[in-house]
Order: C-alpha cells, then sequence, then structure tokens
C-alpha cells in the first residue's frame, strides 16, 4: 500500500546509493521551483518512524537546495526491521516495479 504524506525533508534518512553522478541539481531546483514536483520520491518508514529514501534523491536535494521545510513522498509501507533496511534497499533500487520485488518486501517481515 502506498501513502502520499509531506514529511520535513532534512529527516530523511539517505544511505548508501547507487547513482553517483547526480547531475545538474540546480536546474532541477529551478525547474522544481517553477512546476513543482511532479513524482514524489519514495521512502520507507521503519519501525521507529524514521524514513529511509528508495527513491528520488535527485529531488531531494533540489527540494532541500531550495530551502524548502517538506516535500512530498510516497511511503511505501513495508514492516522491515532495521537489519534488512539495506537488503531491501539495494533490491529497491535495482527492480523497482517488479513483482519479485514486491514479493521480497512481503519476505522481509
Amino acid at each position: 500500500m502506498e501513502i502520499i504524506r509531506h514529511i520535513v525533508a532534512s529527516n530523511i534518512v539517505v544511505l548508501e546509493r547507487i547513482r553517483k553522478d547526480y547531475g545538474d541539481i540546480p536546474a532541477l531546483a529551478e525547474s522544481i521551483k517553477s512546476e513543482g514536483l511532479r513524482n514524489p520520491i519514495h521512502v520507507i518508514e521503519s519501525r521507529n518512524g524514521q524514513y529511509v529514501l528508495l527513491a528520488g534523491e535527485r529531488r531531494l536535494e533540489a527540494v532541500m537546495l531550495l530551502g524548502e521545510p517538506l516535500i512530498a513522498v510516497r511511503v511505501i509501507e513495508a514492516k522491515i526491521k532495521p537489519e534488512n533496511f539495506y537488503r531491501f534497499h539495494r533490491n529497491y533500487q535495482t527492480a523497482k516495479s517488479t513483482i519479485k520485488n514486491k514479493i521480497m518486501i512481503k519476505n522481509l517481515n
């Protein structure tokens, strides 16, 4: 189940990312400023209430560059144990929309 929320951007935990080249963040920030954030970033809420970034680090960086306190997020609901975050995150990055990944999410509980 996915829920859209607005949360404090600086409170989002960013784990090690696959992407190393973030492109032109200032240009993306200007686009977001003029057109708004078209696609919310994807996060997962941990059992202790923290939000961990799954997808959208460029958008997160651009919103923070603009000084906006809140960002729209799509919360992917899966109660994952903290020790499984890294494994889940890596799989989410490489296979975001596959059925295999959705099954894996259920098995991490």
